[in-house]
């Protein structure tokens, strides 16, 4: 949601929403439905008033279902992509495309509506006073690297064994310990890399310890292969 109030450049007075777990947690119609505190505090952070549309009633918002048919009937049929920003782009500037047709059912195009109807959108604040809602957790490892999304990104090596938070904005993944942002990584989408940071292990040599691949023993087989005569093999053959 926060990404799509950024796109669009303004706040919009009400969310229609399916019921998803990031938005409704349980609940029904007749009993009250509870909602999802990460997005419930959010909404009211901003001023929005979250609206759940009926169950099983897709022609709710049916404007919207169809705009993701359309996407699917017309950008997605044989699309090659490297990875998901490649995908993100492409989509991106399909959008972009599109919205310069006019649709049929407003007689003008998406982007003459759009200027006709943002001056309602209220204002946004910064982006970082948004972190708090956007904040996941991850414990660093003895080697200096967290997990997030498959992938291991590093952290300067003396924050090992800390908790930290990263928020993901503008396909960059930044790292913060308490409130100090101590990393800036481009997100890889690459499954089981590891993305290191520069000068990630820089001055630990002065602390006398070592924070990397642990050396471990292996075992070499010492094999003596007998050398015979070629003779020798013929005669086994003869005889067998």
């Amino acid at each position: 949601m926060i990404n799509a109030l950024y796109y669009f450049g303004g706040i919009t007075d009400a969310f229609l929403t399916d019921h998803m777990k990031t938005v409704v947690l349980g609940g029904s119609t007749t009993q009250g439905w509870d909602l999802n505190s990460h997005t419930s505090d959010l909404a009211k952070y901003l001023g929005i008033s979250i609206k759940l549309a009926p169950v099983r009633r897709p022609q709710t918002k049916g404007k919207v279902e169809r705009g993701i048919r359309y996407a699917k009937d017309n950008f997605w049929p044989a699309r090659t992509f490297t990875n998901l920003a490649d995908l993100n782009e492409q989509a991106l500037s399909w959008c972009r495309q599109t919205d310069t047709r006019v649709h049929n059912g407003l007689g003008e195009t998406p982007l003459e509506a759009f200027a006709n109807e943002s001056p309602y959108l209220r204002p946004l604040p910064k982006r970082s006073e948004l972190y708090q809602f956007e904040r996941q957790f991850r414990k660093v490892g003895a080697d200096g690297f967290f997990s997030f999304a498959g992938v291991r990104y590093g952290v300067p090596w003396r924050f090992s064994h800390r908790v930290v938070s990263v928020i993901v904005e503008n396909n960059a993944l930044l790292v913060f310990l308490d409130e100090e942002l101590i990393a800036t990584h481009a997100l890889s989408y690459k499954k089981r890399s590891m993305v290191y940071l520069p000068e990630q292990y820089k001055g630990i040599e002065r602390h006398g310890s070592f924070i990397g691949p642990v050396p471990i023993a292996r075992q070499y087989v010492d094999t003596q292969v007998q050398q015979r005569s070629l003779g020798v093999y013929e005669e086994v053959s003869l005889n067998a």
